[in-house]
């Protein structure tokens, strides 16, 4: 049996689709998480609470939609020993070079807001908090010409923490190999920009 590993943060935290809104509503309504907000709009019933936080979850869900290889991806491209190794063999086409990450931590921090109007008036302000930690030991990554290329070997942990207004919601752990969660690109991750001095290729008169 493979084992599956979560592709987004929101996969990681609450699960995706309906399950996933449903778990956030949960989690809203255990930490009472919407408090402030119901208190500002005033005189809200139950099954206004009811759709708030349904309309609250859904939001949420779609802004946790972002993918975690993508994310470890922006961190390496400016990992100093990658960024090293893709000038080197950016310098002398042809070549590679193997990069031994011992131990790599990348952090990556997202604090979207949702605004609550009445009428069209902004009553109260939902600050979201989605913290990504990866801790990558062991991996050995081939750099060719100026991109990454290959991903050999390693563990990965992911440890993901969601808060809103200061109140933490959930936090999640998973250990996986780096190749179960990153998928690079066809032709490579660049680490580099692209060289401005290549000449233009003039159109042939006819």
């Amino acid at each position: 049996m493979t084992a599956t590993y979560p592709a987004t943060a929101g996969a990681l935290l609450v699960g995706e689709g309906p399950e996933g809104v449903a778990e956030l509503i949960q989690l809203l309504d255990r930490h009472q998480a919407l408090r402030a907000a119901a208190a500002a709009i005033g005189q809200l019933t139950d099954s206004g609470l009811a759709a708030l936080m349904d309309e609250v979850a859904a939001i949420m869900q779609g802004l946790l939609d972002l993918d975690l290889g993508r994310l470890v991806l922006a961190g390496w491209q400016t990992h100093g020993q990658l960024v090293d190794a893709a000038r080197t063999t950016r310098a002398a086409p042809g070549t590679s070079e193997i990069v031994q990450l011992v131990r790599h931590t990348a952090s990556s921090v997202h604090e979207p807001w949702i605004d609550i109007l009445v009428h069209e008036v902004k009553v109260a302000t939902l600050r979201i908090r989605l913290s990504v930690e990866f801790t990558v030991s062991g991996l050995a990554a081939t750099v060719y010409d100026g991109a990454l290329v290959a991903l050999h070997g390693g563990s990965c942990t992911v440890t993901g923490t969601l808060s809103l207004d200061g109140r933490q919601l959930a936090e999640r752990t998973v250990k996986t190999a780096p190749a179960a969660v990153v998928r690079l690109p066809p032709n490579g991750l660049p680490l580099l920009p692209r060289p401005t001095n290549e000449a233009a290729v003039p159109d042939q008169a006819r």
